[in-house]
């Protein structure tokens, strides 16, 4: 059973369905109706995909990601791009948070997911329960010893219409004052892109016009997103996370994606990282006998979404942390060599040598040579 039909639940569901395992989804909403805009497919969530059968959708619909990085407000580098390395064959996309869900539910059979239904009253006669409920899982804070807290920052997302300017081709972020820009080129000429600001600003009350009042002197590729975008489809966003998990089970309950491990959007990993847990399922289910799946799972991901959780915190620090910090940690960023920077970000888009090895033994397939 499957407590929750968002990314990690889907995944989840699609790896037990194909390991044998007679699976059903409880979704406790009446329609599944995707939240957010768009979200970033790193390698290591691509690969996932491809394993599960659910990638040929994202890479040929998806706009790519080839390189990141971060500006001042005006466009001077404090990161300078940094080419996204391809991991098992895989580059990096940025779907609509609509088209993944959509090729998930595809690949599952939507006829597997029970709508308007809790799950818990009916768990009688179940092997595994999985608890992808999301950040505010009762259950999954009781499993994981944390507790889902505001991260201290907010903001606004959306998709643009078509804008006159040439794309980036790169995801990028334009920093200020405690408060932040983020821009893809999702395709079509469209943007997605995302104003953050610490709570004293309060941003998710602020409509596309004062968006636009704060960004006077930032980036004009910025300003000409927000400018393309119908006021109606701004979503703000309230964010939320949880700190590093103490365990991810407890008896035959696995808690995946955000009832887990909840982690500030920095890294751009909250997806990939609910995709890996759909891999260690797979792992788990055709490795040992179901009594022992839960175990495996803890083993093959507790210290992987730690170090992840943590980093996503430390990422904020920049333009989120304290006043005094920030200046010196902007300097220290640009003073690192590039060499490093594209270091970290491989590590963090790469799945643990474990995941790998297990994961190349059972879905070859998967990985061309």
């Amino acid at each position: 059973m499957v407590i929750g039909a968002g990314i990690a639940g889907l995944a989840a569901a699609i790896a037990l369905d194909r390991s044998g395992f007679n699976v059903q989804v409880h979704e406790r909403a009446a329609a599944l109706t995707p939240q957010g805009a768009a979200l970033s497919l790193w390698p290591n969530a691509i690969a996932a995909l491809r394993v599960l059968g659910a990638a040929a959708r994202i890479e040929a619909e998806a706009a790519p990601i080839p390189a990141l990085g971060a500006a001042d407000r005006t466009g001077r580098w404090i990161i300078a791009p940094v080419p996204v390395t391809r991991f098992a064959g895989c580059g990096a996309y940025l779907p609509t948070r609509a088209l993944l869900q959509e090729v998930l539910l595809q690949v599952l059979g939507p006829n597997r997911v029970a709508l308007g239904s809790e799950g818990w009253h009916h768990t009688d006669g179940v092997d595994l329960i999985i608890d992808a409920s999301g950040i505010w899982s009762e259950r999954g804070s009781a499993i994981t010893g944390t507790k889902p807290a505001p991260a201290g920052y907010s903001g606004i997302l959306a998709l643009s219409d078509p804008v006159a300017s040439t794309p980036e081709s790169l995801g990028l972020e334009y920093w200020g004052a405690d408060e932040r820009f983020g821009l893809f080129d999702v395709g079509h000429g469209r943007r997605y892109w995302f104003w953050i600001a610490g709570d004293r600003l309060h941003p998710t009350g602020f409509g596309r016009e004062a968006i636009l009042e704060r960004l006077q002197g930032w980036s004009a590729s910025a300003r000409e997103a927000v400018q393309q975008t119908p006021p109606e489809r701004l979503i703000p966003v309230a964010i939320n996370a949880r700190p590093p998990p103490r365990r991810l089970v407890h008896g035959a309950t696995i808690c995946v994606g955000d009832a887990g491990h909840a982690m500030e959007p920095n890294l751009g990993q909250g997806a990939a990282q609910g995709l890996e847990d759909a891999i260690a399922l797979l792992i788990a289910a055709r490795s040992v006998e179901v009594a022992e799946i839960p175990a495996l799972f803890e083993r093959l991901r507790l210290a992987r979404v730690r170090a992840v959780v943590a980093q996503s915190q430390q990422a904020a620090l920049p333009v989120h942390g304290p006043q005094l910090l920030r200046g010196p940690m902007r300097m220290l960023l640009r003073a690192i060599p590039r060499g490093v920077n594209r270091a970290a970000v491989v590590k963090t888009h790469r799945w643990t040598p474990d995941l790998l090895a297990r994961a190349k033994s059972l879905a070859p397939q998967a990985f061309p040579a």
